[in-house]
């Protein structure tokens, strides 16, 4: 079986990095565009509906559309997480 090869865009150029690199990078990235959304009070669909009337390419929109899936899971995660922690007190 091939092993997967791992890229970040560094000035528009594929450097090729190892998958713990990668996985690092997209926490970090996801966390500050999480914060700064949080933040800023940004929704993830107006901006999806925005990427769709500028005519963005569907991969940008798509990959929107699962980071938004992602914070989601992620969000409903952390509320078991919490819910389960609170009854575990009791």
């Amino acid at each position: 079986m091939d092993k997967k090869e791992y890229y970040l865009y560094v000035r528009g150029k594929a450097i090729p990095v190892s998958e713990e690199v990668y996985k690092a990078y997209w926490k970090i990235t996801e966390h500050a565009v999480k914060t700064v959304n949080d933040d800023y009070g940004i929704d993830l669909s107006i901006e999806i509906d925005k990427a769709i009337k500028r005519g963005e390419k569907p991969s940008v929109i798509e990959q929107i559309k699962k980071y938004q899936e992602r914070q989601e899971s992620y969000e409903k995660r952390k509320e078991k997480t919490k819910n389960y922690y609170r009854n575990e007190e009791r």
